[in-house]
């Protein structure tokens, strides 16, 4: 009887629930790795080995929801140029004009995130590319061994070695290079069938998760202490130990509320707009342990300073191009309106 109570209990955990939280997690995670200090040496290890999760996080779950087949690929492309391309090339020009004059080649190297955050939208992009038209089981488990391989000898400097050094044709930016990438959107797809269960197992160990990914941040300091990025030798086990770790975190009960919810359906806007609540980093406190903490101040402010835009673009009729242009979905707002709208109408009411 004790073990069909535990059933119940996690048979109850809702997927879509829990990808909210993890994208919660996982943008904290994105703040992170671009607010943190580097003159912690142990700490700044620590909060980029944690900042090179996020990212991976977001491709995973958007392998997850992707879903090509029920649009058709016209139709979904022309969904995401108005949900990501346009918000996308919106506030990155914002961004690039506060602090660069306008140059058109450096402005379009900005915007595909040559060295800058952007990188992961024009990798997303792709990776919708890829998958579109490859996204049969082998051609996703070809790509998850590409990146593996990929990842490999992007920290092994293989590819700086041929390109740049030995062939002098160009030097590799290893962030807009797909095949770093595309193995985590693939296995978002992967694990569509499997995840419920998957999902269990994570919230049963989440105490033995959590130690271990704890554990192994302190043990890949030791082993790796100068550089803890996306592309270095200890990566791939870290990251997918981060990833699983954020997943176990997105299990638990009480992080699945409306405020975690309300905070993830604007997780694109943030991802986007995040740098420019930076300047108020002069008024936290800086230390090793805030390092943990200010990502959070800098989550909630981000977030009040879109929720407040929001509200003012409402009352001047803006709401539309106001969440167009940041990235914000108001399909959900729509249909609560729709459904209010219905239930008071004098024929109703």
């Amino acid at each position: 009887m004790p073990d069909k109570i535990a059933d119940n209990k996690y048979e109850g955990l809702n997927i879509n629930s829990s990808m909210n939280v993890a994208k919660c997690i996982a943008i904290i995670s994105v703040i992170m790795a671009h607010s943190r200090n580097t003159d912690y040496y142990f700490y700044s290890n620590v909060t980029e080995r944690i900042g090179a999760i996020g990212v991976i996080t977001f491709l995973i779950i958007a392998g997850y929801y992707f879903n090509v087949e029920k649009y058709g690929v016209k139709s979904f492309f022309k969904n995401k140029i108005t949900s990501i391309v346009v918000p996308w090339v919106f506030t990155g020009t914002i961004l690039f004009l506060i602090g660069h004059n306008f140059n058109f080649q450096d402005w379009m190297k900005w915007i595909v995130g040559h060295e800058t955050y952007l990188y992961y939208l024009s990798m997303l992009m792709l990776c919708y590319l890829f998958l579109s038209f490859f996204n049969k089981k082998t051609y996703l488990v070809l790509f998850v061994l590409l990146n593996l391989a990929s990842l490999l000898a992007t920290s092994f400097g293989v590819f700086d070695y041929l390109f740049f050094k030995y062939f002098k044709v160009v030097e590799i930016n290893n962030y807009l290079n797909v095949f770093n990438w595309i193995g985590f959107f693939s296995i978002g797809i992967l694990l569509k069938n499997n995840l419920k269960n998957i999902m269990v197992f994570l919230k049963r160990n989440i105490i033995i998760i959590t130690a271990t990914y704890i554990l192994s941040l302190i043990i890949g300091f030791y082993l790796e202490p100068a550089y803890a990025g996306y592309f270095s030798k200890l990566a791939i086990p870290l990251e997918l130990l981060g990833v699983i770790f954020i997943f176990s975190l997105s299990t638990i009960t009480w992080l699945n509320n409306k405020f975690v919810h309300n905070i993830a359906e604007l997780t694109f806007a943030i991802y986007l707009t995040h740098f420019l609540t930076f300047p108020i980093r002069k008024f936290l406190i800086h230390t090793p342990i805030m390092e943990f903490i200010n990502p959070f101040i800098f989550l909630g402010f981000n977030c009040a300073l879109l929720l407040i835009g929001r509200s003012f673009s409402e009352k001047i009729n803006l709401e539309n191009w106001y969440c167009l242009l940041l990235g914000i979905r108001i399909d959900k707002v729509k249909k609560n309106i729709k459904k209010l709208n219905y239930n008071n109408s004098p024929s109703h009411g």
